[in-house]
């Protein structure tokens, strides 16, 4: 079981990952205002609670934290695509350690992935560097860009399922594959 959240004297009651928020309900009993809901942020330097609302009324908190709740929900409704279909296993090829990563389109594992958001359009990732994407390196991080939206971030090595076949990658992300190698094309030769 994973470990109740404590930020500055609030104890989780309730966390709720949906779109691109965590919205948490917290108590300090020892606070001027007993709850706290707002939206979790954390990284490897810090941790916050955002966008906060304070009650001393456990009714009146639990009903802002089921509000900022719900606009997330219709957030994520009105802004993750749907049936964008899954990259199973089965649809890669095997990597280990030895596998080179760099400039491979890749599969993210589902359970890396928040439930909202595990499809094709958040799966599918262009490896652009990272100790983690060498063979046999020390390091984990490797980094990515996403196909669907062009992101840039990070992942380590662990949550990688594979290397996607070519004949199992969507047309869109071929198409969106295209304009990023040739904005990184253009990058370098600006260099």
């Amino acid at each position: 079981m994973k470990d109740l959240i404590e930020i500055g004297g609030f104890k989780e009651i309730f966390l709720f990952d949906v779109g691109n928020k965590t919205i948490i309900l917290a108590e300090n009993v020892n606070a001027p205002q007993r709850y706290i809901t707002g939206e979790y942020e954390s990284n490897e330097i810090f941790e916050r609670i955002n966008n906060s609302v304070g009650s001393n009324d456990y009714l009146t908190a639990v009903e802002a934290y089921l509000k900022k709740c719900s606009e997330q929900l219709t957030w994520a409704k009105e802004n993750i695509p749907q049936n964008m279909g899954v990259i199973n296993p089965e649809d890669c090829s095997h990597i280990d350690y030895n596998t080179d990563l760099v400039g491979k389109v890749i599969a993210l594992k589902l359970n890396s992935l928040r439930r909202e958001y595990q499809s094709a359009d958040s799966q599918l990732c262009y490896v652009t560097g990272g100790n983690g994407a060498r063979p046999n390196s020390i390091g984990r991080k490797i980094f990515i860009t996403n196909l669907y939206t062009g992101e840039h971030y990070f992942t380590v090595r662990e949550n990688i399922m594979g290397i996607v076949n070519k004949n199992k990658i969507p047309d869109w992300a071929i198409k969106n594959l295209k304009s990023i190698k040739a904005k990184e094309n253009a990058e370098r030769s600006e260099r």
